[in-house]
Order: C-alpha cells, then structure tokens, then sequence
C-alpha cells in the first residue's frame, strides 16, 4: 500500500475550512479570530498554511476575492510531520508532510461601513507574514476585483529564502470549443504541468459548476492564472457569485493540488 500522503489532509481541510495545527497533538478548538476594537481589527490563526487560513477568514467575512498559491516547500526547516491520526499509514506507520506553520496575528484598520479596504489589508497582512518565520515568502497581484496571493519563495536547505517561480505563471492556451468547466480547468492544469514539470491537479471542486458545458473566448497565449479566471467568469457571469483557487504543494507528492471554491 503506498503511503498516505500530504494531499489527502490537503484536500480534505481545504473541503472542511478547518486547516490542523501540525504541532499540536490535538488541533485546538479555535484556529482563527477576528475581533475589532475602536477602528482596529486583529485577526489571529493558528495552522499549518497560517496565511491560507487568514485569507479564509477575510474572505469569508468581507466578501472579497482572494486566491492562495502555495511556493514549493522543500527544505525540511519548512516542513514537519502532522500527527493526525486520520492520514496516518496503517501499514508503515508514516505521517504525511506539512508545513511548519505556526501561530499568526495581525492588525489592520477597520475601514469605513463598507469595511476594511481589500487592497491595503491584504498588503499589511502579507507584509506582516512575511517578517515572521513562517514557511514561505508571498506577494500580491492584482487581477480587476480579484486579489491573489502568490507564494514566490521558500527556504532552501541552507535555511536561506530562495525565490520561486509561480506555476500559475506559466503562459498557456485557451479552446474556444464548447467543454465541460472542468474539462477546460483540467486542460489548464496539465498544461502547466507539461510547461513547468510540476504536476497540476484539482482536488475539491463545486461540481453542479463544473460539470455544465461552457464556450470561452480562446487564446492562445495568457497567464495560467489570467486563464483560470476568465473560465470562472464564464462559468458564473453574475457578481455574486465567484470561485476562488486555493493552490497547495504537497511535499511528499511532489506536486500540487487545486481546491476550488464558490463564493456567494
């Protein structure tokens, strides 16, 4: 039997919202709050992608559009072992790999009634993330009313922060011809594979979305993620609803896998 590996836990906490705390032995009962206090609000989280997790909460109580990409984690500094029993091998008893997140807090104004503003929030928080000791090194790009925050560096062996190039980079095509969303999301996924030899998959996905049949404007060359968005746009053309990509690197898999969301 092969070993279970860090994409199952991936998936299935990307379905559940609920990301485990890798260093604990039992997850806490809170692994993020939010609280405001005058025109001061602090977000605080605790699990193994600490900013993913953050970016959930944002997003989940503001109404934003936020997509995550994960860098490839692969220095052991990086990574620990997750002790849930759920993942365990029960053959070799192995646990599968995930990043050495830890506790995280940040603040930022509250905003005005309509909230906090998108832009300015993220940049503090990603800002903020990035001077802790958390695995990773992330930016922020900005597609229209969509916000992504792209992991573009991690740690090397040499415990040094070595940059990275985004696989939603890559340059790809679009058919016009008539699919199934996940047909045309699959199509995405395996280009990047083929163009940055690392493996693209999707994981969770909304399937009454997906499964629909979908005609897109072609291309013939654009940025996977620029690709991914005018499906999702297609696919949902109205403004309340949207589907988010959360992009996680599985460290024993070597790979990536793709949860994807919808956002009402």
């Amino acid at each position: 039997m092969q070993r279970f590996s860090a994409l199952c836990l991936i998936v299935v906490c990307a379905a559940t919202a609920l990301p485990q705390s890798p260093t604990t032995a039992s997850p806490p009962a809170k692994t993020s709050e939010i609280t405001q206090t005058g025109n001061l609000v602090r977000l605080t989280v605790k699990s193994a992608r600490p900013l993913a997790t953050a970016l959930d909460v944002l997003q989940n109580k503001y109404g934003w559009s936020v997509d995550y990409e994960d860098p490839q984690y692969l220095a052991k500094s990086d990574l620990v072992e997750s002790n849930d029993a759920r993942y365990t091998n029960y053959t070799s008893g192995a646990h599968p790999r995930v990043p050495n997140g830890s506790a995280f807090s940040v603040d930022f104004p509250a905003g005005d009634a309509a909230g906090p503003d998108p832009e300015k929030t993220l940049k503090i928080l990603i800002e903020a993330y990035n001077k802790t000791s958390n695995p990773g090194e992330f930016e922020l790009r900005i597609q229209g009313q969509r916000f992504d925050v792209v992991g573009i560096a991690a740690h090397d062996d040499s415990g040094k922060m070595k940059k990275q190039s985004p696989p939603l980079d890559a340059v790809v095509a679009l058919s016009a011809q008539e699919s199934l969303t996940v047909d045309a999301v699959t199509s995405v996924c395996d280009q990047i594979s083929k163009l940055t030899s690392q493996n693209v998959g999707i994981g969770v996905y909304p399937q009454n979305v997906f499964n629909r049949p979908l005609k897109i404007v072609g291309a013939e060359k654009l940025p996977a993620r620029d690709a991914l968005s005018r499906i999702f746009a297609t696919a949902l053309p109205g403004k309340d609803k949207n589907i988010s990509w959360r992009l996680f690197y599985d460290p024993d898999l070597q790979s990536y896998v793709m949860n994807l969301h919808l956002r009402r």
